[in-house]
């Protein structure tokens, strides 16, 4: 069942998996000396970049957790789906390069289905 919340994961792009850069670029916006223009760059991104960006992956979260917990209970019947939509929340946060194990699947492509 982790497999398939894996692949699931790796197999789309998702706002939340760009988190940690999208973060990083609002740092730098932040701390960057740009003069007079560091008032409105401040004011923009602090009430309108950040939030926005907290509640895309907040939304993207629990969404993926959601889908992936339904499509892995149809996959899997008899197994117990505990788990593994916030394990597919917590994967779809993550840069995907930096992903461990790494992705199998390509982006676009259909996740594994379980064998019969």
């Amino acid at each position: 069942m982790k497999r398939f919340a894996r692949d699931w994961v790796d197999s789309r792009r998702l706002p939340s998996q760009y988190f940690l850069p999208f973060s990083i670029a609002i740092l730098l916006l932040i701390y960057l000396p740009l003069g007079a223009a560091q008032q409105v760059v401040y004011f923009a991104v602090v009430t309108v970049m950040w939030p926005l960006m907290m509640v895309s992956v907040i939304l993207s979260c629990f969404w993926v957790a959601r889908t992936v917990k339904k499509q892995a209970i149809a996959a899997y019947p008899l197994e117990n789906p505990k788990g593994v939509g916030l394990y597919a929340a917590m994967r779809a946060m993550q840069i995907r390069k930096f992903r461990f194990p790494p992705p199998v699947v390509r982006v676009g492509e259909k996740p594994s289905l379980p064998r019969r």
